[in-house]
């Protein structure tokens, strides 16, 4: 009498907490151990590729064009002009995944001077908290015509709607006395929903595997 083998395999394809199930269905004589065990070398390679092939980073949400910060059309108001904002990571975004920002913003019509902050992703998580990161800081001064670029990675670690946008903290007017200025309030905002993974086990550089063998 022939009975069938079942094994299945979680792994999870990234540390994203996304999970792949190989599962292999075998069908063998119970006192034949020559038929599983030559098996085996395939799927340990299964397993071994489904580890090695990331998950392709998605892009979530962007702005290509160009965009002065000001909220009205008078040209001495305007600072800094926002492009090429991208925000990239696994889809679906799972609590645990990395998202990338980047983006890159340009002097306009007068020099900037940077606040301590300088440019600088913003992020509201799930309970209002700000999360903002990669601060360039003080440094460089933009001439008009000049550039800064920012790319930087956070990790979600909260179910729930998550907001990314650029920013920036500058200073303005008086030369002794600045005054200092962020970008608006949800700037081109991205608005990302990450859902709750359950995993079993450790959530980084651990291989989950469950073989169910019913003989």
């Amino acid at each position: 009498m022939t009975k069938t083998n079942t094994q299945a395999a979680f792994i999870p394809a990234t540390s994203s907490g996304v999970f792949c199930r190989v599962s292999i269905m075998l069908g063998f004589d119970r006192w034949n151990v020559k038929k599983p065990l030559k098996l085996t070398p395939i799927l340990l390679a299964v397993l071994l590729l489904a580890i090695m092939l990331p998950a392709e980073a998605a892009l979530l949400c962007s702005y290509s064009g160009s965009d002065p910060d000001s909220e009205d059309l008078y040209l001495e108001d305007w600072y800094l002009e926002l492009s090429d904002f991208e925000v990239t990571g696994p889809e679906p975004l799972m609590v645990g995944d990395t998202v990338t920002v980047s983006f890159t913003l340009k002097a306009i019509e007068v020099p900037i001077l940077f606040g301590k902050q300088g440019a600088f992703v913003a992020v509201n998580d799930p309970d209002g908290i700000d999360r903002s990161f990669g601060y360039t800081g003080q440094d460089p001064r933009l001439q008009v015509g000049e550039s800064i670029s920012v790319q930087a990675s956070t990790t979600v670690d909260k179910e729930g709607e998550w907001i990314f946008w650029p920013s920036y903290h500058i200073k303005v007017g008086d030369v002794e006395f600045p005054t200092d200025r962020f970008a608006p309030d949800e700037w081109h905002a991205c608005y990302l929903t990450v859902e709750f993974a359950m995993k079993v086990g450790h959530q980084h550089g651990s291989i989950y595997l469950i073989i169910l063998n019913y003989i």
